[in-house]
């Protein structure tokens, strides 16, 4: 083998179909399934916060070199993938996460990311303006 495999896609590919498993295992309503969604919780929040954090402090600081600039960019989907599992969490876990990230979901408004901006629009739209009895 003579050339090094890109490790960063490799990463990037095992969070994502990490992610994937954990949304799904926590979105189960089956009363029998409820010890997997029990354990899939606090590896899916811990995950899901580790990536945004990543993004955000990598997205701060605005003197990238080329190769930090391509993690962001390769970063972007696996984000877009925590925030739309996240819109989709029933109200109870919703609320239940929503101290945690909702800081975050704040910060992450300023991201260059068109379609970061637009996940977080509908966010708070959909999922927080009802819970604070705003008026459309």
């Amino acid at each position: 083998m003579n050339q090094v495999p890109n490790m960063l896609k490799q990463e990037n590919n095992g969070t994502s179909c990490c992610l994937r498993i954990l949304f799904r295992m926590y979105a189960e309503k089956d009363t029998a399934l409820a010890q997997r969604r029990q354990v899939a919780q606090p590896r899916l929040i811990s995950l899901c916060h580790d990536v945004v954090t990543a993004y955000l402090s990598k997205s701060s600081d605005r003197s990238l070199v080329a190769e930090q600039q391509r993690e962001l960019l390769t970063l972007t989907p696996i984000l877009a993938l925590v925030l739309k599992g996240f819109y989709q969490f029933d109200d109870d876990q919703f609320r239940r996460h929503l101290s945690l990230f909702y800081p975050l979901f704040t910060e992450l408004i300023l991201s260059d990311s068109l379609d970061i901006r637009t996940i977080l629009r509908d966010i708070f739209s959909n999922r927080i303006r009802p819970l604070l009895n705003l008026p459309l």
